[in-house]
């Protein structure tokens, strides 16, 4: 019963694998590693750094490292942000590899989907920013004064 979760692991993450071999053999290496490289400030997997939703808006942190920019795409589909990374077979330290994810995120409903933004750091931490909604000042709202007309005459006419 204590192997399930580090066979579940490697099914689920199958990037896992190829990056580390030794994980295979030796899976406690890897929650090992992963704490190590959280305390260093950046997975070595694409992996969320941290989301908040505060009262400033929501802020999502993701480190795609392993990716060039043109390798990336945020988009915003119904209220969900979609991230995507995906890169062909390349040479790293231990062979080839290639890497393709994706994540979504929904978002807050005080959080307006057309006010998202996204920007990539040098050193590989995509951060998505979504700023909450401003309440509308009555001066935007779509007021008009309707004059008072006095007819001089009755409203009720007797006859």
């Amino acid at each position: 019963m204590a192997l399930l979760p580090f066979i579940v692991n490697e099914i689920l993450d199958p990037l896992n694998t190829p990056q580390r071999p030794a994980v295979r053999y030796c899976p406690y290496l890897l929650k090992r590693s992963n704490s190590n490289s959280v305390q260093n400030g950046l997975n070595s997997q694409n992996e969320v750094l941290s989301i908040h939703n505060t009262k400033d808006g929501f802020k999502a942190n993701l480190d795609v490292q392993q990716f060039q920019p043109e390798e990336l795409s945020v988009r915003m589909v119904d209220d969900y942000v979609v991230v995507e990374g995906k890169h062909e077979e390349r040479k790293d330290a231990h062979g080839f590899v290639s890497r393709q994810f994706q994540r979504r995120y929904k978002l807050p409903k005080d959080v307006d989907p057309d006010t998202v933004t996204s920007a990539l750091s040098t050193d590989g931490v995509l951060t998505i920013f979504g700023p909450k909604k401003q309440p509308v000042p009555l001066a935007d709202v779509n007021e008009r004064i309707v004059p008072v007309i006095q007819t001089r005459e009755p409203a009720i006419k007797k006859h």
